[in-house]
């Protein structure tokens, strides 16, 4: 058999208040770590296409078009 427990307004109040500020804390967390990942991704897509350039500018005999 079941029994129903009655929760004061304080109490719920107080497990919502909780349960908010877990999800703020998360949010924060999910944020900065969002932003760190995106600046790590920007950082290594500008040394990839500088690489590449590179490459590129190596493959290409200097001042001529490369024709076939």
């Amino acid at each position: 058999m079941r029994r129903m427990v009655m929760m004061t307004d304080d109490a719920m109040t107080a497990i919502v208040g909780l349960f908010d500020e877990g999800v703020a804390k998360m949010a924060r967390w999910q944020l900065a770590t969002c932003s760190s990942l995106q600046q790590h991704s920007k950082a290594s897509s500008q040394n990839t296409l500088r690489e590449e350039g590179d490459l590129d500018r190596a493959r290409k005999p200097s001042g001529e078009a490369r024709e076939q």
